[in-house]
């Protein structure tokens, strides 16, 4: 679909075309209410949920509201308002949205479209009204007391797309509810209205080289870190929180420090084409 502004034309179906990791194309068009997304470091799948919602906030006209949660409200500045901000970069419509820095609210001017960011330890989360899609980022930090609620919230049907929240996560201990309840889950309704994808680097054929071989030196370092958050699988009964959060901090800042040199040089030789942050 082309839109006009500033007597240019925005081609979605080229961006998706150019800026969308293969293995999440099909994405864009299923209709599930649930789109759970697990993977390791390094697989788009955070980047892929930050492009879906800019582009169905840009091309519909219906009045949507876009709620992006993260268990702690001060974790959506670094992580997912970045990444919102940076596809809207990537689409050249910087101009058509208005960005509230401090309140961390995004409004699309062609449609009066709203993005908003909000924490579970925030207690006004609770009156937000006419929610249309949620996007939760990190979902092993909530609670399935706390899914349950925000799914409550999702109620407001619309004509042209089906109301969706996308769920983004490394995967922990396979005793989670997010493995009982999406992947176990044997209710032929729920089942049916659920799409589940696991990812990893593997699946990010734009990964630079240096940042394989960090996450591929765990094989040897660390099997089971490996195991967890670089394929992306679900990890054993027990061990160390501690260290599995901290090793988890280790990779995605180096994953981070080297990918910062890398996208620079993709805007200096303007053929930027993929972001490769989870």
């Amino acid at each position: 679909m082309e839109y006009y502004g500033d007597e240019r034309v925005i081609d979605i179906i080229d961006y998706v075309d150019n800026k969308v990791l293969p293995v999440y194309k099909k994405l864009f068009q299923l209709p599930h209410r649930y789109m759970v997304l697990m993977g390791g470091g390094g697989s788009g799948k955070s980047v892929w949920a930050s492009q879906a919602v800019v582009i169905r906030t840009l091309e519909t006209d219906e009045n949507m509201k876009t709620l992006v949660v993260r268990a702690d409200n001060t974790d959506n500045r670094s992580s997912t308002f970045e990444e919102i901000k940076a596809r809207i970069e990537d689409l050249g419509v910087t101009d058509l949205f208005e960005i509230n820095k401090t309140s961390m609210d995004i409004t699309c001017k062609r449609n009066g479209n709203t993005i908003i960011f909000r924490g579970m330890d925030d207690e006004k989360i609770k009156s937000i009204q006419g929610v249309t899609m949620i996007w939760i980022e990190e979902a092993t930090e909530i609670t399935e007391n706390e899914f349950d609620q925000l799914n409550i919230r999702l109620r407001n049907k619309r004509e042209t797309y089906n109301n969706q929240i996308i769920v983004t996560f490394n995967p922990i201990s396979k005793n989670h509810w997010l493995k009982r309840k999406f992947f176990d889950n044997k209710d032929p309704g729920f089942k049916e209205n659920t799409y589940t994808l696991k990812t990893n680097y593997k699946d990010n054929p734009f990964l630079p080289e240096e940042n394989v071989k960090v996450l591929e030196g765990f094989k040897h370092t660390s099997p089971y870190y490996y195991m967890v958050y670089c394929l992306g699988e679900w990890g054993a009964v027990g061990g160390s929180v501690f260290d599995r959060e901290m090793l988890r901090y280790d990779i995605e800042h180096l994953l981070r420090r080297q990918l910062t040199t890398h996208i620079l040089t993709l805007r200096h030789e303007s053929v930027g084409r993929y972001r490769d942050w989870e």
